[in-house]
């Protein structure tokens, strides 16, 4: 067992490569900073997610980020985040601390410190933003929140540098009246409407002082919390498991990951970290007037579903038998708000106990929803890799949410339009596992 800050400080003042720089000093808080190559000492595996170390405070406090975005949606339908005098919630907000919130374990009580705050006041540059009593969002009301533009731009000295993902993900402040800040591509900050333009989100964490690591803090050995849950042991149960564990199953011979998106009723959902086939270029539908899935003759021969269901499933079947269940997809038009791929109306209710859409479909297999856990691009390249990928849902009756390459998502793309797709399955509830941790570097075998 190691002591947390000793271990990290002495990483960070003491740099393990020559001609690393390993942090930088403001106001007493210590920003981890440096390029990809010099920091692999502040990784965290915890709740099924990689996270980064990014700051170390005073009080002994950290904060961290995942290390990857977990999905991507609208900010809002303005530029606040939080409005503490009206209590009005941006769909950021709402994600973050309902939908993001349950899949962490025991919603982190023993892991997040609340005495803490967000900043999100408008900053237009990189100074750090003042701290405005109404723009001070409390952890007891935001356990989860986003960097704020200054603390990303402080350890971002280059597009080398190790917050840098390839991706466009946004940040927590209003850029201005208008625009919310946003990370681009290629590592530097902006701003964008908080609708019409969809980046990815990466959920942070301030972790309270007394929390003791295992581990080393490398990508290969990550940092684990003492208080996260048990790993997994043979014949354990696969829906015991955690949203973000990883899967590996072998499709037609080729071994493929899967990462687990939550239980429902029982089943484990998973989705393919890589795309069906690869086949990029295959269209989803033959006309921006048929439904999604579809039956029959809605349904046309080039479309995601009947490959999907006519090879890619068979060949899982074919090696794993009855492993698979059938189970309930959501397919709300939902515009700009993601609630709307699962909930009938806008309510403030959570996605998990709204009043659901009538648009479903029982299906074998399927894609990710828009606002879904991990419906987003997933180290597949970044934006080099120039491929897109499908939604389940409409954004809109001519419409189909896609995903691009750059991690952002556009609603406007007519469905007759060729992208990619990553399909998700429902492992049954007595699927078992029978080796692995759940990492990436150490997936569930399942049987």
């Amino acid at each position: 067992m190691q002591d947390r800050g000793s271990t990290l400080l002495n990483d960070i003042y003491y740099p393990k490569k020559a001609g690393c720089t390993n942090y930088v000093e403001e106001d007493g808080i210590i920003y981890i900073y440096g390029s990809k190559e010099c920091i692999d000492f502040n990784y965290v595996w915890w709740s099924g997610k990689m996270w980064r170390i990014t700051a170390i405070y005073p009080d002994g406090a950290m904060k961290m980020v995942t290390d990857n975005i977990i999905t991507s949606i609208a900010f809002g339908e303005n530029v606040t985040y939080y409005n503490k005098e009206t209590g009005e919630k941006s769909y950021m907000f709402q994600w973050l601390n309902e939908d993001f919130l349950d899949t962490l374990y025991n919603q982190g009580v023993d892991v997040i410190d609340t005495t803490k705050y967000w900043n999100e006041a408008t900053t237009s540059s990189t100074a750090k933003p003042e701290e405005i009593e109404a723009t001070m969002v409390p952890t007891t009301v935001s356990p989860i929140g986003l960097l704020n533009r200054h603390e990303y731009s402080i350890q971002n000295y280059s597009p080398f540098a190790y917050l840098n993902l390839g991706y466009e993900w946004w940040l927590l402040n209003p850029y201005n009246s208008s625009y919310v800040c946003f990370v681009w591509e290629g590592g530097t900050s902006s701003g964008n409407p908080p609708t019409e333009v969809l980046f990815g989100v990466r959920p942070a964490i301030y972790l309270k002082s007394n929390i003791v690591f295992v581990g080393s803090g490398t990508k290969k050995s990550p940092y684990r919390i003492l208080t996260d849950y048990a790993v997994a042991e043979t014949n354990d149960l696969i829906n015991t498991r955690h949203s973000g564990e990883y899967v590996k199953l072998s499709n037609n011979g080729v071994e493929q990951l899967f990462r687990i998106v939550g239980i429902e009723d029982n089943k484990t959902k998973i989705v393919a970290m890589d795309y069906a086939d690869n086949k990029a270029t295959r269209k989803f539908a033959t006309s921006s007037s048929d439904t999604l899935w579809g039956s029959g003759t809605t349904t046309g021969i080039d479309t995601w579903y009947t490959y999907l269901n006519e090879t890619y499933y068979p060949n899982l079947v074919s090696t794993y038998g009855e492993l698979f269940d059938s189970a309930l997809y959501y397919l709300g038009t939902s515009g700009y708000n993601y609630k709307l791929s699962v909930c009938a109306n806008t309510t403030s209710e959570s996605t998990k106990v709204c009043d659901k859409t009538s648009d479903v479909g029982t299906f074998d297999i399927g894609l990710l929803r828009y606002g879904e856990m991990f419906a987003t691009q997933q180290e597949s390249g970044g934006y080099t890799n120039s491929i897109g990928m499908r939604l389940i849902n409409r954004f809109d009756t001519s419409n189909v949410w896609t995903v691009r390459y750059y991690g952002n998502a556009n609603g406007h793309t007519s469905s007759t339009n060729p992208w990619a797709a990553r399909p998700t399955l429902h492992l049954k509830s007595t699927v078992k596992i029978l080796s692995g941790s759940g990492t990436e570097l150490d997936p569930y075998i399942v049987s």
